[in-house]
């Protein structure tokens, strides 16, 4: 990673972690544990590291399917982009395509097919921007961390909410979103708090 800033890398247990070029890669935090898989010629390929730091044979493993580096020792486990950083929630998945112009660049996983993802933009949109495809308004509201608007959308696998969290950093919009079954929205609300709340600018 001496050549340039990837675009998408963790930070924590003693490491810096960035996926190969055009490779998807996903990663799991759990109970100390941080579980890598990345996408090569030859299928999925994983590795994991156990906090505070990571064994001889992890690292090995760990160099075969991604860049690798020292880092710091935090038990708080950050996604790093060119211009922000979020923590991984224990038990989320980051999954991230490995496409180089992909929108979200990476997504988050959680349970019972949820799904979090963070945009920045240039300005804040419109309230009607937001309103997708057969999404109905639910509600509309302002928390100390974020504003935020609530739509809901049916299909053959149920109903979904999805909530926008839209803040401000500096003078940079980001606009956090969670996709949830409507029954099990509020189980993953603590989940969208952490990240917004922590959503830190990257420091030049």
């Amino acid at each position: 990673m001496s050549e340039g800033r990837p675009a998408l890398l963790l930070s924590g247990l003693g490491l810096r972690i960035a996926p190969f070029a055009g490779r998807p890669f996903r990663a799991r935090l759990s109970d100390d544990s941080l579980t890598i898989e990345a996408h090569g010629a030859d299928g999925w390929r994983t590795a994991a590291v156990t906090a505070p730091g990571a064994s001889a044979t992890a690292v090995s493993q760990l160099t075969s399917i991604a860049q690798l580096e020292l880092g710091p020792p935090s038990s708080t486990l950050w996604i790093e982009t060119s211009t922000y950083r979020i923590p991984l929630p224990p038990s989320w998945m980051l999954h991230a395509s490995g496409e180089p112009n992909a929108t979200p660049l990476f997504e988050l996983l959680g349970p019972d097919g949820a799904s979090i993802s963070v945009r920045t933009a240039r300005r804040m949109p419109s309230i009607e921007a937001f309103q997708g495809p057969g999404h109905v308004f639910r509600d509309v509201g302002q928390l100390d961390r974020a504003g935020w608007i609530e739509f809901e959308h049916a299909d053959a696998s149920g109903t979904w909410l999805h909530r926008h969290e839209q803040l401000h950093r500096g003078t940079s919009p980001f606009i956090v979103t969670l996709k949830a079954q409507l029954d099990h929205a509020s189980a993953h609300m603590d989940a969208l708090a952490c990240i917004v709340e922590q959503l830190e600018l990257i420091q030049r």
